[in-house]
């Protein structure tokens, strides 16, 4: 589970966010929208991927590289990364 992307370091719900899970080879694994409550989830299998979103207003996207362990319940923020 994760929370929708946020600016600076302080929290914001963004809600019908758009978010992509790729895996190292650039393939997509699973794609999401946020909840009312920003919240998303996805199940994949174990590896590492990329979680994203695009910015809703300036170019760029809210990105994390995460590795899910088999049976392990992964938490992610995204942070700002530019174009």
């Amino acid at each position: 589970m994760g929370q929708s992307p946020c600016p600076s370091g302080y929290f914001q719900v963004e809600k019908n966010a758009a978010i992509t899970v790729t895996r190292p080879d650039g393939t997509v694994a699973a794609t999401s929208t946020t909840n009312a409550g920003g919240e998303f989830d996805f199940d994949v299998s174990p590896g590492t991927y990329t979680v994203s979103a695009p910015q809703q207003e300036e170019p760029g996207r809210y990105s994390a590289t995460v590795t899910v362990n088999n049976g392990v319940t992964v938490n992610v923020s995204l942070q700002i990364t530019e174009p």
